[in-house]
């Protein structure tokens, strides 16, 4: 539960919509909105980074992590 806060925390103490009645669920939807781009963006860095299949370690080709 603690883990979750932090990603909720900021948006809710600090966020523009701090003093309002809906400010838990606009941290909500922030927490969430991040996740989503930091799951997109680390989605495109991994297929850029195992394009090269002629390596010798299985780990380090996109075959090896699929």
């Amino acid at each position: 539960m603690t883990h979750g806060y932090f990603l909720v925390g900021p948006f809710y103490k600090l966020g523009s919509l701090r003093n309002l009645d809906v400010a838990l669920l606009s941290g909500y939807f922030s927490a969430v909105g991040l996740i989503i781009i930091l799951v997109a963006c680390l989605t495109i860095y991994g297929i850029v980074s195992f394009e090269n299949n002629n390596v010798k370690d299985e780990l380090q080709s996109f075959q090896g992590w699929q």
